[in-house]
């Protein structure tokens, strides 16, 4: 998990601390994202929740929208996944909080065709 948190550039210059790894975790575990959380967050359309067999933790996979770092319809790949609303509204990644719009379970098979995402990937049941 270290090695994925180090992966976000958010700390300017220096390297992350084990401490800064806490303070990230906590604000990962609050229990709601507020207005201006959602506000900006990019959409993720078409989406289906993942899990490679090698991961503990799940992924979304979709096409983004509005993401400061990807063109508008992307294909895409989440870092890891923390929270899901209830109501599958919104996800809270690694790195930021997402919009999510109509669930798509082919998209998995998609992504995988295109190259995205490796073969061993499951669709995640959200029954």
């Amino acid at each position: 998990m270290y090695q994925e948190f180090l992966r976000f550039p958010e700390h300017g210059s220096r390297t992350p601390s084990l401490v800064d790894l806490l303070h990230h975790l906590k604000r990962l575990d609050a229990s709601c994202p507020s207005e201006g959380d959602l506000e900006g967050a990019p959409e993720l359309c078409r989406w289906a929740l993942v899990r490679r067999p090698a991961s503990a933790y799940c992924q979304l996979t979709g096409y983004a929208a509005a993401h400061p770092r990807f063109e508008w319809g992307a294909p895409i790949v989440t870092s890891s996944v923390f929270q899901l609303d209830r109501e599958f509204r919104w996800a809270r990644t690694w790195s930021r909080f997402y919009l999510l719009s109509e669930f798509a379970p082919p998209t998995l098979r998609r992504m995988q065709a295109g190259g995205l995402i490796s073969g061993d990937a499951e669709l995640v049941d959200l029954g």
